[in-house]
């Protein structure tokens, strides 16, 4: 997780363009339970921002949080694998 510098929480996919909200997150050092913990802060974030004004706010946050973790945790996993296959080709090509 240290060779990724930043992973960004798009609550956009949640809550709709209207309600747009961006949090990056530094994972740069961090261990894996931090980054998670990071997320989940970030997640709260921009759905709390996504959210703001809206009469049902309580009721919709939650389930936005739980989404945008989730989805971001996601596109972590992605990025670390395509970075793996990366090094993998970068290390089988120097051989």
């Amino acid at each position: 997780m240290n060779r990724l510098s930043a992973i960004v929480l798009g609550a956009a996919m949640i809550a709709g363009a209207a309600n747009a909200a961006e949090v990056r997150v530094n994972t740069a050092g961090l261990t894996a339970s931090q980054v998670r913990a990071a997320i989940a802060s970030a997640s709260y974030q921009a759905c709390k921002e996504a959210y703001k004004g809206d009469v049902f706010a309580d009721f919709e946050r939650d389930g936005c949080v739980d989404n945008t973790y989730h989805a971001s945790l996601a596109k972590l996993k992605e990025t670390q694998t395509a970075e793996r296959a990366q090094l993998r080709q970068t290390s089988a090509t120097s051989r």
